[in-house]
């Protein structure tokens, strides 16, 4: 559950960008609000060539590697807490997300959403806005 944010964050940074390029006339994250592990991503692309040429571009290269290293990374670590790369990697991550979060203006609020989220069980999306 520790690391839905950081995917959540690379993932809006991917989707902001994919939604520009001309091969694509939709793309759209939904979230499952009951189940916060789980995500679908809608991607409907103008030719049958473009899913093709979206993955050769720049944010869903950096997006897939973040994705394949917190998800390997997360893993190594959870089998071996001692696991020194993994845990950079991971260290990585988290600090990609707060840059993202420090651009998106929600450094400090999104520093006491997640104890305010858990002292009174609200959604964190309500607690940051």
């Amino acid at each position: 559950m520790e690391y839905i944010e950081e995917f959540r964050i690379a993932t809006k940074i991917n989707t902001k960008f994919s939604i520009e390029e001309p091969g694509v006339a939709r793309f759209d994250v939904l979230h499952q609000q009951n189940d916060l592990t789980k995500f679908v991503l809608v991607e409907v692309y103008r030719t049958p060539q473009d899913p093709a040429k979206h993955k050769k571009t720049t944010h869903y290269v950096i997006w897939i590697e973040d994705v394949e290293n917190v998800a390997q990374s997360l893993l190594q670590v959870y089998q071996d807490g001692g696991h020194v790369e993994g845990r950079r990697l991971m260290s990585v991550a988290s600090l990609f997300s707060g840059m993202a979060l420090a651009n998106a203006k929600l450094g400090a609020v999104h520093g006491i959403a997640g104890a305010f989220g858990g002292l009174y069980t609200a959604p964190h999306c309500a607690v940051c806005a």
